[in-house]
């Protein structure tokens, strides 16, 4: 039961790193055995320091997002996601057609043409200094 678990986790994984990099959102995604999280940071993610270091908004909109089509995720950016031996493929590959339809930078988009301009600014260049490190990282590889 183990194995099949560990390799449901990493199909998992794998396609959720493809779709964000797809989309390149930064990222990170840990898996160990039937547990993974995803975090919205071009750094690893290994402590509760590095942790809330992660864009915690966009683990928001990602979270909500997935919840309003069917996949209950933990609420919080801090959670692992515990898998389960009753998930089927077709399960997982709902988790990742979900997840291909998370379109953070149309929320972004429209989330700046709103009130509180200041407060938006400063989220839109960290939003695009993080995208610019992610794209420049991926370069060097």
């Amino acid at each position: 039961i183990y194995t099949e678990l560990t390799k449901k986790a990493e199909y998992l994984a794998k396609g959720i790193q493809q779709i964000l990099e797809s989309k390149s959102i930064p990222h990170t995604i840990n898996q160990v055995g039937s547990m993974l999280s995803v975090h919205f940071s071009d750094r690893p993610v290994t402590d509760f320091d590095s942790a809330k270091n992660a864009a915690g908004e966009t683990f928001n909109k990602f979270f909500h997002h997935l919840l309003e089509n069917g996949i209950y995720l933990p609420p919080s950016a801090y959670e692992t996601w515990f898998l389960t031996d009753s998930l089927v493929d077709s399960d997982l590959e709902k988790v990742l057609e979900v997840v291909k339809g998370f379109k953070i930078w149309e929320w972004l988009k429209n989330w700046i043409s709103s009130s509180d301009t200041l407060k938006k600014l400063v989220l839109m260049l960290y939003m695009i200094s993080q995208r610019l490190q992610y794209l420049s990282k991926k370069e060097k590889v």
